[in-house]
């Protein structure tokens, strides 16, 4: 086993003191501040206590302690929320902190105090009680820090003034409106209802009568030029009857438009005289032969008879026509549905083939009886005892099998095809399922596993066989481990380790092998998939806690679990067979991140860590996909960290998904891949390096693979 290059952190511990930020007029504020750890920005979980003092040195405690355990600390940077009560008249006060690793002995206090900024003192303003007079406060006061109603006195006098240019009231108003006068149509906004119209206004939506009404009008030389309806109106149709009489009782008949109870426009319908002066008027309805036109869509909610030819209806009907009688084959529009065909005896179909065009009006499972005869069927209906070409595309949603060579399909086959599809060729790529985001289809099949190039005594070829499966395109980085890990630490999951990394879109190292093994469960819940890991054989213990010897996988779940040996060997290769790496036998800097040692004739260099990640600061991972991916699309399968793999370490090893292991007690699991701080050795396919489960090192990582 080659020798591993990596630090351990020291306990030297730095901090600075960071912005200040005050959670409204509450006693609680936000502090963030920054620790080192050994010189370099701390990475991980810690836990902090502040105390609050009225002097630099020495001084009086202001309060109670605050302890934040487990505070998260992401490259040296963290954010708390600290309460000390209202400890802030005015006086200085002095933050003092302690630290120690997560679940540690004894804080360590830091120094020197840090002097707070004004942001906490800023709680006294919700102090003020009792009138404030004038210039006694200064700037600005935030309407949410007003309760109550101001009274109108207190407002300036250019409010109160009507007409002050510059004075918009918004929002709501209530009251009839009485007092405003002037207001525009185009400042109305909404529609009005109806309850705000005249009785007289045809309603779309509710019965229209013609009432008759009496009034008086002013004649001028037989012409109407003023009338008002002063009793009885109600709604009135165009045109009504107006019936003009004079002192003596002559009159004359005319036609008149009304609306709003007054004759706004008129024609004398006879060769009456002419009059002048006031008259009587009497507006009645028209007699039941007059023709009404209605303009607009007019609905009517109760019978409406229409006596003679004149009544036209125009436009589109709804309803099911139950009262429809008479009604002429021409008048139909659309396909008429099977209940209003009769039934037919297909035995009773004869004279030639029938017309394809009446097949889709027919039921047969209620409109016929019998059995319909294969010579009265049209010639494009498929016999299963002939010979058929299929040229036009055809979906078969059923299950059709094909027994011999000479079943030929021609055209396009849709849905969904099942089998092994070992007899479909030339099928193109995009005719593959679609692989969940951020995965790849690895293609089911037999390759061989291990190699002789370097005379591996634990690697020596075998044949593997593998189903397909998807695999992560990427190792699984800081930030996507925390977003699961967090969700599983509120959903009944406990890990040994936290996990690490150096920025957000590097590999997650630092994890044992159950902490994977568990953050594949929670990533499958968390994604509403069924888990794959159990406690029990049966099934029914998801596993989620604790670190057990035994444990059972459910193979044909969906879930996310760790891939195998054989699966990421096979996913490594990309295809290629008996090569020490994805691309071929030798490895330099542009292709992966390892340590370079020229000793090994494969390794063309340059020594030692890699230069683009060396930056002082351990591990020296780099993002992932920063190197080309092999065939499959997959990156990182040599260099960065070891990946776990289910399997327990054991020789010979064997292909497919069980895992397998020697005889006898069961110690180890099996990491492959390379990492950043191991020589080029390691990043081979074909080697396989091992670890008990519980062990952590800030070189182990892994991905996910999620069955089909």
């Amino acid at each position: 086993m080659k020798t591993q290059r990596h630090s351990l952190l020291t306990a030297l511990l730095a901090v600075w003191a960071g912005a200040l930020h005050l959670h409204a007029q509450l006693t609680a504020f936000t502090y963030q501040g920054q620790l080192n750890d050994g010189g370099s920005p701390a990475i991980g979980l810690y836990d902090l206590r502040f105390g609050l003092y009225d002097a630099a040195n020495a001084g009086g405690q202001q309060g109670n302690l605050v302890t934040n355990s487990a505070t998260a600390v992401s490259n040296g940077l963290f954010t708390v929320t600290l309460d000390f009560g209202n400890q802030f008249p005015g006086a200085d006060r002095w933050l003092e902190i302690g630290v120690r690793t997560n679940g540690g002995d004894a804080f360590t206090p830091l120094t020197p105090r840090q002097p707070l900024t004004p942001a906490p003192y800023a709680i006294t303003a919700g102090a003020v009680t009792g009138p404030v007079a004038a210039g006694q406060l200064t700037g600005s006061v935030p309407v949410s820090q007003v309760s109550g109603t101001l009274p109108l006195a207190q407002l300036p006098p250019a409010v109160m003034t009507n007409g002050a240019s510059g004075v918009n009231l918004t929002g709501a108003f209530t009251g009839d409106g009485s007092g405003l006068t002037n207001l525009a149509a185009t400042n109305l906004v909404g529609a009005i209802a109806d309850a705000r119209l005249s009785a007289n206004i045809p309603r779309l939506n509710v019965p229209n009568t013609t009432v008759a009404a009496t009034g008086v009008a002013t004649v001028t030389s037989g012409f109407i030029t003023s009338a008002n309806v002063t009793s009885g109106g109600s709604g009135y149709l165009t045109p009504p009857l107006v019936t003009v009489n004079d002192a003596t009782g002559g009159g004359a008949i005319l036609t008149a438009v009304v609306s709003g109870g007054s004759v706004t426009g008129f024609n004398v319908a006879g060769t009456g005289s002419n009059y002048s002066g006031s008259a009587s008027l009497t507006i009645a309805p028209p007699p039941s032969n007059a023709f009404q036109t209605f303009v607009t869509a007019n609905f009517f909610s109760g019978v409406n008879t229409m006596t003679n030819g004149n009544n036209t209806f125009a436009g589109s009907f709804a309803g099911n026509g139950s009262g429809v009688t008479n009604l002429p084959p021409a008048s139909l529009n659309g396909v008429l549905v099977p209940a209003q065909i009769p039934s037919l005896d297909a035995s009773k179909i004869t004279g030639g083939t029938m017309d394809p065009a009446l097949i889709p009006v027919l039921d047969a499972a209620t409109k016929l009886t019998g059995t319909l005869l294969a010579a009265r069927l049209p010639a494009n209906v498929v016999l299963r005892d002939g010979s058929n070409d299929f040229t036009a595309p055809n979906q078969f949603r059923g299950v059709v099998w094909a027994t011999n060579g000479g079943n030929q399909f021609a055209g396009n086959l849709s849905g969904n095809i099942s089998g092994n599809g070992a007899g479909l060729t030339n099928l193109p790529a995009s005719a593959a399922a679609a692989a969940p985001p951020g995965m790849v289809l690895i293609p089911a099949g037999a390759f061989t596993m291990g190699d002789t190039l370097d005379g591996l005594s634990d690697a020596a070829p075998t044949n593997a066989t593998v189903a397909a499966f998807y695999l992560d395109v990427n190792l699984v980085s800081w930030s996507q481990w925390q977003s699961v890990y967090f969700w599983a630490t509120n959903h009944g999951y406990a890990f040994a380790n936290p996990g690490a990394g150096q920025e957000a879109n590097h590999p997650v190292q630092t994890v044992d092998w159950y902490d994977c093994v568990k953050w594949g469960n929670a990533r499958s819940q968390q994604a509403g998939k069924p888990p794959v890991y159990y406690t029990d054989a049966a099934w029914t213990q998801v596993y989620t806690n604790g670190e057990p010897t035994t444990l059972y996988a459910n193979w044909t779940a969906s879930g996310y679990r760790l891939p195998t040996e054989a699966e990421w060997e096979k996913a490594a290769r990309g295809g290629l067979i008996g090569q020490r790496f994805p691309w071929g036998n030798s490895i330099t800097a542009n292709l992966a991140n390892y340590y370079g040692d020229p000793t090994y004739s494969y390794d063309l260099g340059p020594g030692g860590y890699h230069a683009a990640f060396t930056n002082g600061v351990t591990p020296y991972t780099g993002p992932t996909g920063y190197f080309a991916a092999n065939s499959y699309g997959l990156y990182d399968m040599s260099g960065n960290v070891h990946e776990w793999c289910w399997d327990w370490y054991g020789t010979p090893y064997a292909g497919g998904v069980a895992p397998r292991g020697p005889a006898g007690p069961l110690t180890f699991r099996v990491l492959r891949g390379g990492a950043w701080n191991y020589d080029a050795s390691y990043a081979r396919c074909a080697y396989r390096y091992y670890f008990a489960p519980s062990f952590a090192l800030d070189s182990f990582g892994f991905r996910c693979v999620r069955g089909l």
